[in-house]
């Protein structure tokens, strides 16, 4: 709970860093980091609410031990994006360069889902059917990562980073 709690202080603090260190490379930089922030800051309310309801089941195990494993599948995204980020950056591109837009995370989002697809596949053959817990978190976990694109590139969205970003300074 403690690690969660600390995740949850921390990410949108490491967020605004980054858009502030952004800012220093230009306004390009920094607008381009400001959209990149819907990432993480979308993926974080999802993550802990997968958590706490998690934690809020923690007598039925049935439940609790797929949400815990749903809340994982983005934390897992970030670190799988990262990798095709650098795939997807262009040869030379100098380091600290702003990051190249919300799309990134979604092959490394839906692939990370394939965790979700595995725990399905063992609860139909164990159980013959799905829990219902897979099919509610894997439907706003891919709605997330889908809608992520569109939101960042929203005009609505850069208004709230630049807001968001104000808050710490």
């Amino acid at each position: 709970i403690g690690l969660v709690g600390a995740m949850a202080i921390t990410v949108p603090l490491a967020s605004i860093n980054s858009m502030w260190a952004a800012d220093r490379l230009g306004p390009v930089a920094g607008d381009l980091a400001r959209r990149f922030s819907a990432v993480s800051l979308t993926s974080l309310p999802i993550v802990v609410g997968l958590f706490a309801t998690a934690i809020a089941n923690i007598h039925r195990p049935a439940v609790h031990k797929r949400l815990m494993l749903m809340m994982q599948v983005p934390l897992l995204q970030a670190a799988f994006s990262r990798l095709v980020a650098v795939v997807m950056t262009p040869p030379g591109a100098p380091p600290g360069s702003p990051p190249p837009g919300a799309f990134v995370s979604v092959p490394g989002g839906l692939a990370m889902d394939l965790i979700i697809v595995a725990g399905m596949v063992h609860d139909k053959r164990a159980f013959g059917r799905v829990h219902s817990v897979y099919w509610i978190g894997l439907a706003i976990i891919v709605a997330q990562q889908l809608l992520v694109v569109p939101i960042s590139r929203s005009d609505g969205w850069l208004a709230f980073a630049l807001w968001f970003q104000h808050l710490v300074r």
